[in-house]
């Protein structure tokens, strides 16, 4: 084991277990718990067994274990951020559907359009 895999095994143990913390706080879901795990044991399976990730990237047709690693990589953060910009469209739509219907509520019971808030307009 080289002194590289020693330092990546304790940064993945530390980073695993506030996973874990945040799992068990209820600040993250299964399903988030389940991926993070996943990623972190496959990274750390990735330094441990460097040379089975160039077996399956040589049986994928891929030429070295580090390309693998680097499209795979590539795929997953386009993927998640994919899903933040869904999640952030849906987010601004329903933060305009609860403005809107405060406003409109505000206007209902005061006849006019006057805002409760001050220094708006």
């Amino acid at each position: 084991i080289m002194l590289f895999q020693i330092i990546s095994f304790l940064l993945i143990f530390l980073i695993i277990s506030r996973i874990v913390v945040r799992y068990v706080r209820h600040e993250i879901g299964g399903r988030e718990f389940f991926y993070w795990m996943l990623f972190w044991l496959l990274a750390a399976g990735a330094i441990l067994i460097p040379d089975a990730l160039t077996r399956i990237a040589n049986i994928l047709g891929i030429g070295r274990g580090t390309d693998l690693a680097f499209y795979g990589s590539f795929v997953i953060v386009a993927y998640v951020l994919f899903r933040m910009v869904v999640r952030l469209d849906r987010i601004e739509r329903d933060i305009t559907k609860v403005v809107r219907h405060l406003a409109l509520s505000d206007q209902d019971r005061s006849g006019n359009s006057k805002s409760k808030f001050p220094n708006s307009k």
